[in-house]
């Protein structure tokens, strides 16, 4: 009533009742309960959609080490060498967490030092 400008006098039982029984700090609370299971039910849905999201990454590990069991490193180029190893490393890192914010330091690249190992792959 306040918010349009009704007088409260005009609906004297409403605004009574109002009173009486608290409808301000229920509608708060109220709305407080409402913010806390919809941020339940988020978090539920984005822990359910990890697990698949995990599975799925099982999956393709076991595909993808059965895959590379089969490789031999004659058929391997430096390239596709270093490919591999620069996706392993972002999907290890994606897997233990890590974010975009920690790779800026090296522009999101992968830095190898044992590059003596390479030669003449």
């Amino acid at each position: 009533m306040e918010l349009h400008g009704i007088e409260a006098k005009k609906y004297g039982s409403w605004a009574r009742w109002a009173r009486i029984f608290d409808w301000k700090n229920r509608a708060a609370l109220y709305d407080e309960y409402i913010a806390k299971e919809t941020e339940r039910d988020l978090i539920n849905e984005h822990v359910e959609h990890r697990k698949c999201f995990m599975a799925m990454i099982g999956k393709m590990a076991k595909l993808v080490d059965d895959s590379i069991g089969k490789l031999e490193a004659k058929n391997i180029n430096a390239d596709t060498a270093m490919d591999l190893l620069e996706r392993s490393a972002r999907l290890d890192g994606y897997l233990c967490g890590d974010d975009d914010e920690k790779l800026k330091g090296n522009g999101g690249q992968l830095e190898i030092r044992f590059v003596e190992d390479f030669k003449g792959v």
